[in-house]
């Protein structure tokens, strides 16, 4: 998901068959780690910070279609600072 709405991407997929660390390379190029871009987190922190959750699920999705539910705004969020 990113700030301009849900995109679809291929990629390839990597495992190490010593210790199984696994990545998909192009998710740290795009900034993409997770589910949700970098970018995308910011807005979901700015909404969330703003207003409550539930009016920042609304108003995020009327103005960017990020469609996600205040208890996901509330997990993204949790902990975590995405403004700087």
């Amino acid at each position: 998901m990113t700030s301009a709405g849900k995109i679809d991407v291929c990629r390839v997929y990597y495992k190490c068959k010593t210790c199984r660390y696994h990545e998909y390379d192009v998710d740290v190029s795009l900034g993409c780690e997770g589910s949700y871009s970098n970018q995308a987190m910011r807005l979901i922190s700015l909404a969330g910070s703003s207003w409550g959750f539930e009016t920042a699920e609304e108003c995020l999705e009327e103005m960017t279609g990020l469609k996600l539910s205040a208890n996901t705004c509330t997990l993204k969020l949790s902990g975590k600072n995405f403004l700087t």
